[in-house]
């Protein structure tokens, strides 16, 4: 023990108050038998043997040992300097325990210490931060005991370095976080979702209110990611996200499903009104615009809604059920909702099972090309044809492409399928070269998706699909062209006319489809590098008996010639239309009145079976044949 009466680790950490190397007993003036002279010294013996392994335990253990009195340390074991950053225990001989103990939790160790009765150890232990020589921080769990020595109070604390196991317990609890929630936008994953929907099903069953799940779908969010990049396109859902949770209720839940859908679980009232409110909200939310870098940017939204029926609906169902209306909302026009019910589910069942009979048709040849001839208005020769897909089922005969070309976009196979067709077709024109009668030469084109349009590999693929017999050169007969949907061209805007720039580099005319119907069209008409205009049926089916047709028609077949495009009007079916149509001045027609779409073989016997250029005469809408 130090001079100065203060007490040592030695002192304190044995079972006797005596310093080492003191007598247990102290010997009396009479005389003592030699067999208590040989316990005394056994029991001096047994005595220092405890204290030095004391003193040994106190300098080898890994626990930090600190006596206190006054509030100042009086002894300190290796361990102890170490955790705090000293170089030995004498360094830290003085400190005060207020100067070690981090700030902010100097409060919390002084009421700690105050609970401390004396002679007593501390029943509950203290997670504290304390301040290495340097600076840094290290966390700690601390216990205390209370001693009397010499009258006075010491306090022995013994500190454990938990930061190793903290580190894992952050780290395990992020794992834990990141395994239940969306990494992008933070929300709640799929997981973590349906369980939020089992106990609000549970709650529900309780309280007599019912469930709601909401399938949200942004609706022009693919374009976005693809004219701006997937980082904006991150952006975007963020914002989405933040909207969404903003505008829940206490209670409610939205989650992340990828990609850009979002789920929503809701318990309301028995009162059929309280989803629409909750589900025009969100879609108010969704539909204001996102201002990013100077560019606003609007995505809207398309939701679809299941009600739970009893809390032993199955949530996978619920969300099935949701997506299934999401998806009739976006079909019926984009920003608005749909409640699921059985003629829903109908529908769903029927485009999965029309979806995965496509799927096949793709990969077992069950698709074909067929050509629908195009008439120049003048003499009324056979100008070229338009390629289009037809299925013939094994077992179920022909399906309409109404039938499944809507299956074929939302499912994603529309850009197989497009371009399938584009190489059949293109092979096709290959056989025609050369073929033809003199002075005979046809326009080939195929149509081109959205979907098509948007993929960076699409210009690559063309190049490869066009054959050597029908490379745009000087002299060919067969040319070949791409058909692009004015709403297309609208909505995908400047990166649709660098991509048309580089067909047309490929020597591929362009002609824009359903003239008319894009509404902005005039604002990027003269920035397409096109060839054609095809106005839309709607307009020609009126046009030999309403005025308000006629002059549509009529303003856009001036408009064209003044842009040096020609002009071909689709779906004629009449002769008193046709005949509107050349007194306007149109280029080309296409429609029943001259033929329905013919197989590859009829169409090669017709254009081979000439001597001189094709001409084409009426055999009208529901029957004949061409001739």
């Amino acid at each position: 023990m130090e001079h100065g009466g203060e007490a040592g680790i030695d002192d304190l950490l044995a079972s006797s108050g005596t310093t080492a190397g003191s007598e247990v007993l102290a010997p009396s003036r009479h005389e003592v038998p030699a067999e208590a002279t040989r316990a005394l010294a056994e029991a001096n013996r047994a005595l220092a043997e405890t204290q030095e392994r004391s003193r040994r335990y106190a300098a080898l253990t890994r626990t930090a040992i600190v006596l206190l009195r006054q509030g100042q340390v009086v002894e300190s074991n290796p361990a102890a300097a170490r955790l705090l950053g000293s170089e030995s225990p004498e360094d830290l001989r003085g400190a005060r325990l207020s100067d070690l103990v981090y700030a902010d939790d100097a409060e919390a160790v002084a009421s700690w210490l105050d609970e401390l009765g004396p002679g007593q150890e501390h029943p509950d232990c203290l997670a504290v931060r304390l301040c290495k020589k340097s600076g840094a921080v290290v966390d700690t769990e601390l216990l205390a005991l209370a001693l009397r020595e010499g009258g006075e109070s010491v306090v022995q604390l013994l500190a454990y370095d938990v930061t190793d196991r903290l580190a894992a317990e952050r780290a395990e609890t992020e794992m834990t976080y990141m395994s239940l929630h969306d990494e992008l936008t933070g929300l709640p994953n799929r997981l973590l979702f349906v369980d939020r929907v089992r106990q609000a099903l549970a709650r529900a069953s309780r309280s007599g209110d019912k469930v709601a799940l909401m399938f949200c779908d942004l609706d022009r969010f693919t374009v976005v990611n693809d004219s701006l990049g997937h980082a904006m396109g991150d952006r975007v859902l963020v914002a989405a996200a933040q909207r969404l949770r903003s505008a829940l209720r206490p209670g409610d839940t939205v989650a992340r499903f990828g990609g850009d859908e979002f789920v929503l679980v809701c318990e309301v009232s028995k009162n059929p009104s309280d989803v629409a409110v909750v589900a025009n909200r969100l879609l108010h939310v969704l539909a204001q615009p996102v201002e990013l870098e100077g560019k606003s940017l609007s995505c809207g939204a398309s939701i679809g809604v299941s009600i739970a029926l009893s809390r032993l609906s199955d949530p996978d169902d619920l969300v099935r059920d949701a997506a299934a209306a999401a998806s009739q909302a976006k079909a019926r026009g984009r920003g608005r909702f749909e409640v699921f019910d059985e003629a829903t589910r109908a529908r769903a069942v029927g485009r999965m099972q029309m979806e995965a009979l496509l799927r096949h048709a793709l990969e077992n040849d069950e698709l074909l090309v067929y050509y629908q001839p195009l008439v120049a208005c003048a003499g009324r020769r056979l100008v070229g044809m338009e390629a289009l897909v037809r299925w013939r089922h094994p077992e179920h005969g022909f399906i309409l492409p109404d039938s499944f070309i809507p299956v074929a976009e939302d499912s994603g196979l529309i850009s197989a399928l497009g371009d399938w067709v584009m190489r059949e077709a293109f092979s096709q024109a290959a056989s025609w070269e050369g073929v033809l009668p003199e002075g005979q030469a046809v326009e080939l084109s195929v149509n081109l998706s959205a979907n098509q349009l948007r993929d960076p590999g699409l210009v690559e693929r063309v190049a490869r699909a066009i054959p050597p017999g029908v490379a745009p050169a000087p002299g060919r007969q067969v040319h070949l062209a791409i058909e692009v949907t004015e709403s297309t061209l609208v909505k995908e805007g400047s990166e649709s006319i660098a991509v048309l720039e580089e067909l047309h580099d490929l020597g591929l005319r362009i002609v824009i489809d359903d003239f008319g119907t894009g509404y902005s069209s005039l604002a990027y008409l003269k920035r397409f590098p096109a060839h054609s205009l095809k106005i839309d049926q709607s307009f020609v089916a009126g046009v030999d008996g309403r005025a308000d047709d006629r002059a549509i028609v009529g303003a856009v077949v001036q408009l064209a010639h003044e842009l040096g495009l020609g002009v071909i009007a689709e779906g004629v079916e009449r002769e008193s239309q046709l005949q509107v149509l050349v007194d306007m001045g149109c280029d080309v027609v296409q429609g029943f009145l001259f033929g329905r779409a013919l197989p590859a073989p009829a169409m090669t016997g017709l254009l081979v079976a000439h001597e001189s250029p094709v001409t084409l005469e009426p055999v009208g809408a529901t029957h004949g044949s061409i001739t």
